[in-house]
């Protein structure tokens, strides 16, 4: 790779990583949450298509706990073209409610991901992801 090649490359890194975003909402089993934890996993699964429900209620101790809600769903696409590598797509809905101050946030987000197979019995992958 040139010197060129190798400068543009950083310099597209550091341009997108200005408008990245950390995971704001908290779940517990984040597992169950994989387009929120990281949008590289969305399709990639042993199924052709996957749906989660996710919901949090925090401090129910005080007058109105806070809650967070989170519906997704992803699906993959194995197209002959790319035999055995996967692209994903997926939708995610996030509603965040903070107790008695009303404070609320709605999201919808697309989420994309493209896995590249790094062997023929399709158990190893490098994964690319937006969203």
């Amino acid at each position: 790779m040139g010197n060129v090649q190798l400068l543009s490359m950083a310099l597209l890194c550091f341009l997108l990583s200005q408008s990245a975003k950390a995971q704001d909402p908290h779940f517990s089993q984040f597992y169950n949450a994989p387009i929120l934890l990281s949008p590289a996993l969305t399709g990639l699964m042993e199924r052709d298509l996957r749906v989660h429900a996710n919901y949090r209620s925090q401090w129910g101790s005080v007058a109105t706990p806070f809650t967070t809600l989170a519906l997704s769903t992803d699906f993959s696409m194995n197209w002959p073209m790319i035999q055995d590598d996967l692209v994903g797509l997926g939708f995610v809905f996030l509603r965040d409610k903070a107790g008695t101050t009303q404070l609320k946030n709605t999201q919808l987000h697309l989420a994309g991901a493209y896995s590249k197979s790094l062997n023929r019995s399709g158990n190893h992958f490098v994964s690319f992801g937006g969203q």
